[in-house]
């Protein structure tokens, strides 16, 4: 399992702004899926944590968590997990 953590900055999808400073927890998974041909590894993309700043609240919607130059495109949701992965390869960030 590869693990990244640390400080990013979330930022609405596309959008420059409102931006905050949040901490986070992200890994990369193997998991195995299973088909009628057969089963087989793959990696998936997991988000143990987001937090934000002391005082902030993040509200539902999708979302850019920016890693140095590196982007990772996120939707919250209502429900668990709370947070889903849209980037297709997030491997960079995980590295």
């Amino acid at each position: 399992m590869q693990q990244a953590y640390g400080i990013g900055r979330l930022v609405p999808t596309g959008k420059r702004a409102p931006s905050m400073n949040v901490s986070y927890n992200i890994s990369h998974q193997l998991i195995e899926t299973k088909h009628s041909n057969g089963s087989f590894l793959r990696q998936k993309a997991v988000v143990h944590s987001i937090a934000p700043e002391a005082g902030r609240q993040i509200d539902l919607g999708d979302f850019d968590l920016l890693i140095g130059d590196q982007m990772v495109r996120l939707k919250h949701v209502d429900n668990d997990p709370e947070w889903l992965v849209l980037s297709s390869d997030i491997s960079a960030v995980c590295d």
